[in-house]
């Protein structure tokens, strides 16, 4: 009988502690720190992903608004979105939320300066943005300027927007000539 109670509390707690219901929510499997996808060389020309950066300087100087806001209907879907750029050649840039629960907004020179280092960068920026995956691509939390004045505004606080949550990964573009 002993035997018996103890064989269904073990059954239960292995039941509670396996059930994905009960499990504490994650960051949907991926985080902001840098991953080089050396296991799976991309085959990039850096000549792409630096153009990819400066195209969205350019956006963020010359566009409509200067962020990039990702948010989603379902907190259980971390959404991976294309970032559209027209002649990238060999580089497919993609955003991915990794906290659904919230509202990630970016600045795309934020997006810029995570690929590149930023513009001037020295060799230490550089080191610790995309480029330092060379032709293998990768990905990376993008890197806020908090200290910029449009992360400070009453629409960025009114809306709840978060400046965190978003990465960065830069693959090869399977339609190089469709650009």
């Amino acid at each position: 009988m002993i035997s018996q109670i103890l064989l269904g509390a073990l059954s239960a707690v292995s039941f509670v502690s396996a059930s994905p219901v009960l499990q504490a929510r994650g960051v949907c499997g991926e985080t902001s720190r840098l991953v080089c996808y050396n296991e799976g060389p991309q085959g990039l020309d850096l000549e792409d992903v630096k153009y990819a950066a400066r195209f969205l300087r350019k956006i963020a100087r010359d566009g409509d608004s200067p962020r990039w806001t990702m948010s989603t209907d379902n907190d259980l879907d971390c959404a991976e979105w294309t970032m559209n750029i027209p002649g990238s050649g060999s580089v497919l840039v993609l955003t991915k939320q990794i906290n659904a629960r919230i509202v990630s907004s970016v600045l795309y020179e934020d997006i810029a300066n995570t690929i590149d280092g930023g513009e001037g960068a020295s060799d230490a920026d550089r080191g610790n943005s995309l480029l330092a995956c060379g032709s293998n691509g990768g990905q990376l939390g993008v890197k806020v300027n908090r200290q910029n004045p449009a992360y400070q505004t009453a629409e960025f606080r009114e809306r709840r927007l978060r400046s965190s949550g978003i990465i960065v990964k830069l693959v090869k573009n399977p339609n190089p000539d469709d650009d």
